[in-house]
């Protein structure tokens, strides 16, 4: 976790959108939420292996990881920038 404000610790819990969205998905198929706090390159590994269900995570969907996993519709869609000074001499 560190991926404010999607995921982030707060003490020892952690919290942040992707939890409150896996949390109402989880409610609605009445079932119970164990978050596991993961290294980031060990997640595709760990739901193809069963050791877990899901990921929730600012995963980009790239052509190499759709031949290893299914994502879902986006539930966020956001874009980039690149922000310099006004000042600065660029072309």
């Amino acid at each position: 976790s560190g991926f404010a404000p999607y995921e982030m610790r707060k003490g020892d819990q952690v919290i942040g959108i992707d939890v409150e969205i896996m949390a109402a998905v989880a409610k609605s198929m009445d079932k119970e939420l164990v978050i596991e706090d993961m290294n980031f390159d060990s997640l595709i590994p760990a739901v193809q292996s069963g050791k877990i269900d899901i990921i929730a995570a600012g995963l980009t969907v790239t052509e190499a990881r759709k031949e290893e996993i299914d994502f879902s519709d986006d539930y966020v869609v956001g874009a980039k920038q690149v922000l310099v000074v006004k000042a600065a001499d660029l072309n």
